[in-house]
């Protein structure tokens, strides 16, 4: 929008339609909180491959635990 009106000398043409000038703005405020959230707030992104890695070792069952225990099947 900006770059027709800039090629063309002609600032009404990107001020003329104020809706679409309006939502043009909307949308770029929109990624920069999108960004901003992304790299900058919450960086602290966690490994998938790691975390997949945490729930199986914690899932792993301990031995010579109560639950594995054969004691109560005798």
């Amino acid at each position: 929008l900006i770059l027709d009106a800039a090629r063309s000398g002609n600032i009404a043409e990107a001020l003329g339609n104020p809706v679409k000038f309006g939502m043009g703005l909307a949308s770029i405020g929109f990624d920069l909180i999108f960004l901003t959230q992304h790299y900058v707030l919450y960086t602290d992104r966690y490994d998938p491959l790691k975390f997949e890695a945490q729930l199986r070792f914690q899932s792993m069952p301990l031995y010579g635990s109560v639950e594995n225990s054969d004691a109560g099947s005798i």
